[in-house]
Parts: C-alpha cells; structure tokens; sequence
C-alpha cells in the first residue's frame, strides 16, 4: 500500500501550487476513508469548488508608479530613500476596456 501514494508528487505539489496539493490530499483522503468511487466524486466536486473559487476571485496588479509632487517618478526626491511607491487604484475613472484575443 505504500507503494501506491507518490510521497515525491506531493512533495512537489507541496512547493508548486498548495490548491493542488489541497485538492491532492482531498482525493487521496477520501479515496482511502471511504473506497474508490465516492472518493473520487468527492475529489472532482471539491477540485470544482477550489477552481471555482480561484476563479471568482483574480490576482489583480496594478503596474505603474506614482508621480510624487517632488523630485522624478524614477528617483526618489532629496532626502528620501528607496524606490517610489507603488501605484494603487486609480482615482478617476482611468479604467478601459481591453479586446478579448479570440
């Protein structure tokens, strides 16, 4: 029985994507309490549920930095240390629309 649960898998599981190694360790805990097919129907609706939720809520970045009133955008003003503060949401209505490649 050891033999069948890739340690290796999950290890690597563990350090690429920690929702997959959610939804590993869902399917192979179910499999192992309660047979093979609930477990297994139990692993697609809980990898549904965890894709749906990734999927409702996006990473979103907003790319930019913000002109300060003194000094350049890239050089930090006298006296001052360190990079420019990063930009956050806009305050006027700057947001558009962009194409959906097809």
């Amino acid at each position: 029985m050891a033999g069948l649960i890739d340690v290796k898998g999950l290890r690597y599981l563990w350090h690429a994507s920690r929702i997959d190694f959610a939804a590993a360790g869902v399917a192979l805990g179910d499999v192992l309490l309660m047979g093979v097919l609930d477990g297994v129907i139990i692993a697609v609706l809980a990898a549904a549920a965890m894709l749906h939720f990734g999927v409702t809520r996006p990473h979103v970045a907003f790319l930019g930095w913000v002109r300060r009133r003194t000094g350049s955008p890239t050089r930090p003003a006298s006296g001052e240390r360190g990079r420019p503060r990063r930009a956050g949401v806009p305050r006027r209505g700057v947001a558009r629309a962009v194409p959906e490649r097809v």
